[in-house]
Parts: C-alpha cells; sequence; structure tokens
C-alpha cells in the first residue's frame, strides 16, 4: 500500500476506534440503569451483553489488523456479528470475487427432487464425501451418480467407485491420458 494511503487508512482507523471504543465505553457504564422488570428486559439485557462482547472483539480486531498491521488467523476473524456462522467462500470463480456464507450440498435424484442436504461446516466438499454416501446408499438404489470438481479427492473415486453403476467424478486440476479418456466417456 502507497505510504500516504496507509496513513491516511491509520489515522481513519484510529478516528473510528476512538468513537467506537468511547460507545462501548459510554454503554458499559449505563447498562446497569437498564430497566430490568420482566422477562423481556433480561433477554434485551442477555442480547446487548453478547453484542457487546461482539463489539470489543471487532475493536481488538481493527486496532491490531489496521493500526499495529498484524495478520489475523483466519479463525479469529468475523465476518457477520448478526449471523456468525458465516464462513468466507472461496470458489475459485471470477465473480463474485467474495462471497460470505455458508456451504450447502444438496444430492438430488433424476426427478430432481431433494433426497440429501448437508450445510458444511469449515469442511470442504472433497472431506463430504463419505458421510453423503453414507446417508444416501441404504435408501436409494444409486445406478448413476455425478459430482463437480470439488468433490474430488482419491479416497472418494475408490469409495463412490464401488458403490454406484456410473459415477462422474471429474478430477480437480490436470488430468494424465487415462483420465482424461475416462473424462470424456
Amino acid at each position: 500500500m502507497h505510504p500516504v494511503a496507509r496513513e491516511k487508512l491509520n489515522g481513519c482507523a484510529k478516528d473510528y476506534l476512538a468513537k467506537a471504543k468511547a460507545l462501548y465505553m459510554i454503554i458499559e457504564r449505563e447498562k446497569r440503569s437498564f430497566p430490568q422488570t420482566d422477562i423481556i428486559d433480561a433477554i434485551i439485557f442477555i442480547e446487548l451483553e453478547r453484542f457487546m462482547q461482539l463489539f470489543h472483539k471487532h475493536i481488538d480486531l481493527v486496532e491490531r489488523r489496521i493500526i499495529k498491521g498484524e495478520e489475523i488467523a483466519h479463525e479469529e476473524k468475523m465476518f457477520s456479528i448478526f449471523e456468525q456462522y458465516t464462513e468466507w467462500v472461496t470458489k475459485g470463480k471470477m465473480r463474485p470475487n467474495l462471497e460470505l456464507g455458508k456451504k450447502v450440498a444438496i444430492t438430488t435424484d433424476q426427478f430432481n427432487l431433494i433426497v440429501d442436504y448437508h450445510i458444511m461446516d469449515h469442511e470442504s466438499e472433497s472431506e463430504i464425501g463419505p458421510g453423503l454416501a453414507g446417508r444416501i446408499l441404504p435408501g436409494y438404489q444409486v445406478k448413476s451418480w455425478s459430482f463437480d470438481k470439488g468433490f474430488w479427492n482419491k479416497t472418494n473415486k475408490e469409495l463412490l467407485t464401488k458403490v454406484t453403476g456410473t459415477l462422474v467424478l471429474p478430477k480437480k486440476g490436470k488430468c494424465n491420458k487415462s483420465e482424461k479418456e475416462e473424462e470424456h466417456k
């Protein structure tokens, strides 16, 4: 980053952090005077405490990342305070080049009816193959099964080849001659 831009970013971050810390201190001081007369008040207070913890973490992350120049470990990053399960989804495609959310694997039958789904929690497609087979195969006779490249790994290939008649599982990366022939078949 250009030194002038870096200096401007640091100045803006310092101003932002000063206001954020002042707001945090005001809420921290004043929350003791909030009414607590019924269960609704108690629930609101508990939620306020939760958001205050997230606010504190946000302030810490901004200070460490922008002011101190630290590299923040991916596990520490926070992508949403409202939907904390949100993950950074990397698809390897041009657009959108940034995607946040939760990855979901959906399995459909030949009539496009959903027969299974799996919400991935810090998992990749290639990691869920055995569990997917374990859920699908006891209830369905699978003659043909198609996947995208994200599901490919050697273990999935071996396992799924044994349990289905026709397996479509393109390999990630460059294929050798026999793999290329198999994919085009």
